[in-house]
């Protein structure tokens, strides 16, 4: 450390020790504590490590997301009192350290590359000679409940307690950071066992920094807590008003639950839940809510309809118990395991259709699910052979049936597969006309046919394509170049409509070759009455960078036909990984700062409107039914560029990520007011253009997609973050947007 530095850091022990001072002279009654550790291990979520345990280690380890501390202390001289102040004291391993910052290229003013920490209570019981990342005590105990993991019981999941802080660096590698007074009232008040300790503030992956801390076997280098005290006040009250009840919706297959019900008491940190003279861990049992409001807690995974005691306990500060109140109640009944009703298609097992006494073409049909390998005629995975040809799901191959169920609006599909079972067939085709049912008929012109194109992936060949059976095709077929090729797949689709009365419809299925007997196929729908709607509620979502075929082409267009048939969505990221965007996918802009407004729409609505408005998918099953979700252009580089309205100074690069993680002040505070106010002159105006154009059936999407490592462009992940930093900087632009935003009304119907 510098001279300066020495100096600074003497001053700010000396106002940390006058501090103090200053408050035992006002109040008598403030304490100061001092904890060491009685307990520290390192774990790892490393694939490799994740069944280590590490707790008669000289160091543990912190590695953003990857490695974490677990340490604890015994806090038994804080009963009767209320944490009001706590840090915790690290020391670093020094030549570690120093090896890491040159490893790193940071320079030494920096001491050690650490910043932020975050630091959680532990909802789980834990040994240190048995605690790993995958259980609390390895071969017997998990964290919670059955396979969970130590994610499942830190930072907030399982009811635990947590603050993050940045560190304060003192002499000779040691380190404080401040943990927030209610994480430590939580441990005393029995809501926790130990607290994990997380780094924050590097980058990830190969640049991340190994940070090696000392642990208590290392002696003079041991963590420990300091605390500042007050006495606590007396008990929370009695839940007296605490009332029970069987709770069904919450039963499993193997266990019952509980609801407790009572009024928050003034104070309450943790409940104290006892099940037949058993406690519960506190991953179990939910924190108290606001005082004064009525709160449930609901106690799962008990044993199933049985009579059991059930005991309550307030504990506030300083591990202050009210008294503890008790009930008797009986928890629900476990699930019943429902038998299933038998289906009204019960397949039996026959020979593949073909003409009759002719075995040079066999035919027969499978469901949507599956690829049938062209080689071999089995289902794709293996399976016992003829099982695809004899009878599955959709096919009973004693009568030459398919049978499908469908709801109204839907689009049924089933495969069909033609086998050259004595050598090659010419000129194959496949039609299947309309389907009746009584006064009733699905008609040909909701049918559809595709042949299936083939790709060998791995050392088999699977179907990749449906592409429009629109000829005759031999088997094989010579432009696939399946070496080997006797079966050629054929998909069916068939669109039951909306206005269809429920019932069964039957049609006929024939599929010819040059020189062959036609074989027929029964085809059976039975269409249910329930609808499918046409806007979706669910949807398989295609994202892409780059339109497909470039935005405002046929192909364009004929692409999102297709995924929009299939009641799916094409949802293409307007810009690079990099300064440049889309310009067909946002509207001309000028000015900058507040003054950055929209001078031209033209180009934007020409070729985004039809989508908009549904016009472009006139003629399908959903016909104008508009897009249903769609990225808006708004990212770092537009309305307002980043790295120009970034005050820091360098751009993004692996020279430079850790110094922007331990040296930049936070995105909100760096980044330039005319960078935020580009976003609230223009986002608005969006919202008033998309209302006028009435394209108020699309979710639109502000999405933040760059990453540092892709183009230089920003420092953060902000497409699969990793970590802390990097939801730090989406939660800016996300609260940008939302902030410019503002009320848009029910511009969505």
């Amino acid at each position: 450390m510098d001279t300066l530095g020495c100096w600074v850091w003497l001053a700010s022990a000396a106002a940390v020790l006058f501090l103090a001072v200053s408050l035992k002279a006002v109040d008598g009654n403030a304490e100061t504590l001092k904890f060491p550790a009685v307990m520290d291990v390192s774990l790892s979520a490393h694939p490799d490590e994740r069944d280590l345990n590490m707790g008669a280690a000289e160091r543990l380890k912190l590695k953003y997301l990857e490695e974490m501390g677990l340490v604890a202390f015994d806090l038994g001289r804080l009963e009767g009192k209320r944490v009001t102040w706590a840090r915790l004291y690290f020391h670093c391993d020094g030549e570690n350290t120093k090896a890491e910052m040159e490893r790193l290229g940071l320079p030494g003013e920096l001491v050690m590359p650490l910043r932020y920490v975050g630091v959680s209570t532990v909802s789980g019981h834990w040994s240190e000679s048995g605690a790993t990342f995958n259980e609390a005590v390895k071969g017997s105990k998990p964290w919670s409940w059955r396979g969970s993991r130590f994610w499942d019981v830190i930072f907030g999941c399982g009811n635990s307690v947590y603050s993050s802080r940045e560190i304060e660096k003192l002499e000779d590698y040691w380190w404080r950071v401040e943990v927030a007074p209610e994480v430590i009232n939580a441990l005393v008040a029995g809501g926790g066992y130990g607290l994990c300790v997380s780094e924050e503030s590097n980058a990830p992956w190969e640049l991340a920094p190994n940070n090696y801390l000392h642990t208590r076997e290392s002696g003079a280098f041991a963590p420990y807590l300091v605390v500042e005290t007050e006495p606590a006040s007396a008990p929370a009250a009695a839940a007296q008003d605490l009332a029970v009840s069987t709770a069904p919706q919450w039963s499993t297959l193997d266990h019952g639950a509980i609801e407790l019900s009572l009024a928050v008491p003034e104070g309450a940190l943790v409940y104290k839940v006892e099940v037949d003279g058993r406690r519960l861990e506190p991953w179990m049992v939910e924190r108290p809510g606001r005082p004064g409001e009525r709160q449930r807690l609901v106690i799962r995974d008990l044993p199933a309809g049985r009579e059991i005691e059930v005991s309550l306990t307030v504990v506030g500060a300083g591990g202050l118990v009210s008294a503890s109140v008790t009930r008797r109640v009986t928890t629900s009944e476990a699930l019943a395991r429902p038998a299933l009703d038998a289906a009204a298609f019960a397949p039996r097992v026959g020979r593949p259709a073909g003409p009759a006494g002719d075995t040079r073409m066999g035919v027969w049909a499978y469901s949507e699910g599956v690829k049938v390998d062209p080689v071999t005629g089995e289902f794709a995975g293996g399976t016992s052979p003829g099982e695809t040809r004899s009878f599955n799901s959709v096919w009973d191959a004693s009568e030459g049936k398919v049978a499908l169920v469908a709801a109204r609006g839907e689009i049924a599909a089933f495969q069909v597969a033609v086998e050259a079972s004595a050598g090659p067939l010419e000129d194959v085709t496949v039609a299947l006309g309309d389907l009746t049912g009584g006064h009733a008929s699905i008609g040909a012109s909701g049918i559809r046919i595709y042949r299936e194109w083939y790709v060998k992936p791995h050392r088999a060949w699977v179907a990749d394509y449906a592409i429009p059976l629109d000829a005759a095709i031999p088997i094989p077929y010579p432009p696939n170049g399946v070496t080997g090729q006797r079966v050629q797949s054929f998909w069916i689709d068939i669109h039951v409509p909306k206005a269809a009365a429920p019932g069964t419809y039957t049609g006929a299925l024939t599929v010819s070759a040059a020189g062959v007997a036609d074989a027929v196929l029964e085809v059976e729908i039975e269409v249910c009455g329930a609808v499918l709607p046409d806007e979706m509620t669910f949807w398989a979502e295609f994202n892409g960078y780059g339109a497909p075929g470039g935005a405002g082409t046929p192909y364009y267009y004929d692409a999102h036909r297709l995924a929009h048939y299939n009641r799916c969505c094409i949802n293409i990221v307007p810009y690079d990984q990099g300064p440049d965007g889309d310009q067909e996918y946002r509207p001309q802009i000028e000015g900058t700062g507040a003054a950055t407004r929209v001078v031209d729409w033209s180009e934007f609505d020409a070729v985004q409107g039809p989508l908009l408005d549904g016009s472009a998918f006139a003629g399908l099953p959903r016909d104008g039914v508009a897009l249903r979700v769609f990225y808006l252009p708004f990212y770092e580089y537009w309305p307002a560029p980043f790295l120009e309205n970034y005050d820091w100074g360098q751009p993004p690069s692996a020279e430079t990520l850790n110094l922007n993680y331990l040296g930049a002040p936070p995105i909100e505070e760096a980044v330039s007011e005319d960078f935020k106010a580009a976003w609230r002159s223009v986002v608005p105006e969006f919202v008033d253009h998309f209302r006028a154009k009435g394209w108020t059936h699309t979710i639109f999407e502000c999405y933040t997609n760059n990453k540092w490592h892709m183009a230089g462009t920003m420092f953060w992940n902000l497409d699969e973050p990793a970590v802390r930093e990097d939801y730090r900087a989406i939660r800016f632009f996300g609260r940008l947007f939302k902030d410019a935003l503002g009320d848009p009304g029910e511009i969505q119907k």
